[in-house]
């Protein structure tokens, strides 16, 4: 990610044929890069507490309108209460919470940080 002119780099190793292939059927793949790794990504981002989920397809469990609660297809997501149903919080690319969609970024609460993004897949 890139924030005020510096660019952030993680890196994560997952087998697959494609980039594409790991998000397009919409199933959630776990990763383990960990928080405090993604968080390092935009050091002034911030994130629920509760049922922190990363991966490829993150979002909430619960069944009813999904695109109410946070989710990315490649980044963590967390909620302010213990469960995985109605997430508000997320770190990654491709993210959404309600109305706010980024391409990356951030949202918790009422800030909305949008980023510029670079994923090199091999």
């Amino acid at each position: 990610m890139k924030v005020d002119g510096t660019i952030r780099w993680i890196t994560l190793s997952y087998s697959a044929s494609s980039l594409y292939s790991l998000t397009a059927d919409g199933k959630y793949r776990s990763t383990s890069i960990g928080e405090n790794k993604w968080r390092n990504l935009l050091p002034t981002s911030s994130l629920q507490d509760y049922c922190n989920r990363e991966g490829f397809n993150t979002k909430g469990t619960y069944s009813g309108y999904s695109s109410y609660h946070a989710g990315a297809r490649l980044g963590f997501i967390a909620n302010n209460q213990n469960n995985f149903y109605t997430p508000d919080s997320f770190l990654g690319f491709g993210t959404q919470y309600r109305s706010s969609r980024n391409s990356a970024g951030n949202h918790y609460d009422r800030v909305n940080t949008k980023t510029i993004a670079y994923i090199m897949a091999r």
